[in-house]
């Protein structure tokens, strides 16, 4: 049994009412974690390793923001995947900010200095230098076959070097952790 979506407050709750009531415990929680999206990492992953819980962290590019081509030109959000999607207003909300723009545009330049993709940039951290670990697991989304296995190569190319590493952790600085 797993959880997703679910607050800080509400997980620990829901281990309290199981070890009380003697319920089965989720054994897996599934969460929106990347390289941008890194709120779990102080509060509800130490929750989850406290119980034994594992992470499935899933939009690991945040539904193509992290892979520099999806826009929020209004002119231009109406050509993206988000297009009449329930979850167009969540991506608008979250990563249509200034400061955002500001954080992927620097890190995308420093990616190019470099001769990588933004989105391998962001795969190879989450694979080998995020919070991940042990039992942990990344869902990999794709719309088609060539970016799926684009992506799991990304993933098996080894840590990032210390200056991209550098880069991708500025991106939390400065408070912005979302």
């Amino acid at each position: 049994m797993g959880l997703s979506n679910y607050s800080v407050e509400q997980v620990a709750r829901y281990f309290e009412i199981c070890n009380r009531e003697g319920f089965v415990r989720p054994s897996v929680y599934q969460g929106h974690y990347n390289a941008l999206i890194r709120r779990h990492e102080e509060t509800l992953m130490p929750l989850l390793r406290k119980h034994g819980v594992a992470y499935y962290a899933f939009r690991p590019l945040s539904g193509g923001i992290l892979t520099g081509k999806v826009t929020f030109a209004t002119e231009t959000l109406t050509r993206t995947r988000f297009a009449g999607e329930s979850t167009q207003q969540y991506f608008l909300n979250t990563f249509d900010k200034p400061e955002i723009h500001d954080k992927l545009r620097t890190l995308s330049e420093t990616c190019q200095q470099f001769g990588v993709s933004l989105s391998e940039v962001c795969l190879r951290w989450l694979v080998y230098h995020s919070a991940l670990g042990g039992d942990d697991a990344i869902t990999l989304g794709a719309k088609r076959l060539d970016q799926l296995e684009a992506n799991v190569g990304d993933c098996r190319k080894g840590p990032l070097s210390q200056d991209l590493l550098k880069a991708v952790e500025s991106m939390s600085s400065g408070g912005l952790v979302l």
